[in-house]
């Protein structure tokens, strides 16, 4: 690979171009305070100042197993764009800038899949992996690599390749590397599959732990009640004909993704336009990370996940595509002490830690699942002895449906580009050249994981709670060029299904100030979505501020006489509903 004068390249980027590289990310702020839990200094020197020209000769360019002439262009925004001209060089250059910008990152991940954090952090985190061993996200790996059909197992070899190939190039090593304890470790097939399998689980599990933690109230079971008919009442993105009432607070929530697209028919542009915010967590670095590719087999630009060869979120030549969580219910928690006969077999490994000795764990499977109740994490729960059962443990191929998507040109490829895609349950939307808009509802959720749901946890000896069938993305509901011209996304239930998909839908304060601010003109501009993706405004908490304050009016002897209650009653009453960041 060879650096030349930089050339734009026409559909893809809207950048001007120099040739840079971006800073990797310095040592976590989370590694430094682990490290520091662990009682041992790190021993790590201070990162030195490292300009963009020295991080550019970094980047190995000589000794590439390169098929053909190729180069990556960096823009002002440190973008990279890769240009090769033979096509199977593309991932493994994708493969050379992952590793360049975020191998700490990567590495991190990598440790998290195979539940080994604590050779990274300390005792601190034996409990976690503890937890993930019996979590076992890669458990599908083997199976999954062996099923992959030829091309993509290619594109993945080549990108396991390139990160090699920049392990090996002997590029000075980023101080993340020596703060994590890292090694250089080839990089294998597995390890990316296990990466994007940690990447796709089930997010219901955070809920189910919250609830399990309170199911000793006796209060609980009406509070689950009332969960189950907000959730009913939620406002769906596919089918918004069906409106339900629901409650002041029901609606409540000011985080989640969004996503919105809009048909050439409604945009002042005669264009389509989609326009994505796919929230996560703020981390530095990012868990994405941009990156554009071009080769005689087409072009793309978009998201990508460090460790992940594939564009999650972004736009070709013909398309573009964004997407929120569904909260899809992929999982069941099943009651072991319901099953009637259950064999249930021991494995031994060993936990290894940075600062420590290393410590030996048992962990039980059964034919539905591991015992996860075995996890130190929820043993203050109290619960009965309890096994999950996860769509992701069975073998699915989401890589192949990315690249699919990413070469898609139509409506039709797209959807059926979904047709190996399973965890976790995404809503993707979608819009064209041609102006068109639609959205599916993708993955593969088993029926019985739904009914289970409504009861929190699942009996096997109950045959609704069995997982006999399945509903792949073809069966579920989707919609095409809707009569409102536009479709939207932001976390909330995609359409009302029995059993349902979902009962932890967002609430319906995100979707429905989109769908209003949407609909209030008839030709939609670029700025208007600008805007729309910056708007704070917050309906239920407007609504909630304004009941609070008239009832306190309502009462005056409510309110004491201190000066600062009697001054947040007056902020209260003039709050316009928007939280800015002076409000």
């Amino acid at each position: 690979m060879r650096p030349s004068k930089a050339v734009k390249p026409a559909h893809i980027g809207p950048f001007a171009y120099t040739f840079c590289v971006i800073q990797p990310a310095r040592s976590l702020l989370l590694c430094l305070i682990l490290g520091s839990i662990g009682g041992c200094g790190l021993g790590v020197m201070p990162p030195q100042k490292v300009e963009l020209p020295d991080r550019l000769r970094a980047f190995p360019t000589t000794g590439l197993a390169l098929h053909d002439r190729a180069a990556i262009y960096w823009s002002d925004e440190q973008i990279p764009y890769i240009h090769a001209a033979n096509p199977d060089d593309v991932p493994y250059l994708l493969g050379l800038v992952h590793a360049h910008l975020r191998r700490g990152q990567m590495e991190m991940l990598r440790m998290l899949a195979q539940g080994r954090l604590s050779e990274m952090f300390g005792p601190v985190t034996l409990s976690i992996d503890h937890t993930l061993r019996i979590l076992d996200v890669g458990k599908a790996a083997p199976r999954i690599l062996a099923e992959m059909p030829p091309s993509t197992r290619r594109w993945l070899d080549r990108y396991v390749e390139g990160i090699n190939a920049y392990i090996a190039s002997g590029a000075p090593r980023s101080a993340d590397l020596a703060v994590l304890n890292v090694r250089d470790d080839p990089w294998t097939a597995e390890d990316v599959i296990r990466v994007g399998r940690a990447a796709a689980a089930d997010i219901n599990w955070f809920m189910v732990y919250n609830h399990l933690r309170l199911r000793a109230d006796p209060r609980w079971e009406l509070a689950w009640k009332r969960l189950l008919e907000t959730s009913a009442g939620a406002i769906p993105s596919i089918d918004p004909a069906n409106p339900a009432a629901f409650g002041l607070l029901a609606g409540v929530a000011r985080s989640g993704s969004n996503s919105f697209a809009v048909a050439s028919s409604r945009t002042n542009t005669g264009s389509a336009l989609i326009a994505s915010d796919p929230h996560i967590g703020l981390f530095l670095p990012n868990l994405w990370c941009i990156v554009a590719w071009r080769s005689p087999h087409g072009a793309a630009l978009g998201f990508t996940m460090p460790g992940v060869p594939a564009i999650l979120v972004g736009r070709n030549e013909r398309i573009g595509w964004g997407g929120t969580n569904m909260l899809a219910i992929s999982s069941t928690f099943y009651d072991l002490n319901k099953a009637r006969a259950l064999d249930i077999t021991t494995r031994t490994q060993t936990l290894r830690s940075r600062w420590w000795l290393p410590r030996d764990i048992t962990i039980r499977d059964t034919a539905l699942g591991p015992v996860i109740s075995d996890s130190p994490l929820l043993k203050e729960l109290k619960t009965p002895p309890l096994a999950l059962r996860w769509r992701g443990h069975d073998p699915s191929d989401e890589l192949t449906a990315f690249l699919r998507i990413a070469a898609a040109a139509d409506w039709k490829q797209f959807r059926d580009a979904f047709e190996t895609y399973a965890v976790s349950g995404q809503n993707f939307l979608y819009a064209d050249v041609e102006g068109n808009v639609g959205q599916v509802m993708a993955g593969e959720l088993p029926p019985a994981a739904g009914r289970a749901m409504l009861g929190l946890l699942g009996d096997s000896e109950n045959p609704l709670h069995q997982w006999t069938e399945f509903r792949r993305t073809a069966d579920l509901p989707s919609v095409y060029n809707p009569a409102r011209g536009f479709v939207a996304s932001a976390n909330n239930l995609p359409a009302r299904t029995d059993p349902p998909v979902s009962v932890m839908g967002n609430a319906n304060d995100r979707i429905g100030r989109i769908i209003d601010l949407l609909s209030r003109s008839l030709l939609f501009s670029v700025e208007q979505a600008m805007e729309v993706q910056r708007d704070v405004y917050s309906a239920s908490s407007h609504a909630a501020a304004d009941a609070l304050f008239k009832a306190y009016a309502a009462n005056p002897a409510a309110v004491s006489h201190q000066p600062n209650e009697r001054n947040l009653l007056t902020h209260i009453a003039r709050w316009d509903g928007r939280y800015l960041a002076g409000s």
